[in-house]
């Protein structure tokens, strides 16, 4: 779903944005260069997406580890997943 998400805002993004309708004219090299933004993009979201998933949905006295760890390789695996 975060690429998606980040798909359409891009789309948006060349609709409005005069830098991304120059973009998107290169013919090309613009489409690339979309197609670069939208999957960085996709992984901005994906981290705050499992950030959010984390903290609403597991509780802290499910976690054996050291909550840090465990944010940290819950984060790693569900981004990675995207």
């Amino acid at each position: 779903m975060p690429y998606i998400s980040a798909s359409i805002i891009i789309h948006l993004f060349t609709i409005m944005i005069p830098y991304f309708q120059k973009i998107n004219q290169d013919g090309y090299f613009g489409k690339n260069k979309l197609n670069y933004i939208t999957k960085f993009l996709t992984v901005f979201i994906a981290f705050f997406q499992s950030l959010g998933y984390l903290s609403i949905f597991v509780s802290d006295e499910i976690i054996i580890i050291n909550k840090f760890v465990f944010f940290f390789l819950s984060v790693f695996i569900l981004v990675s997943g995207t």
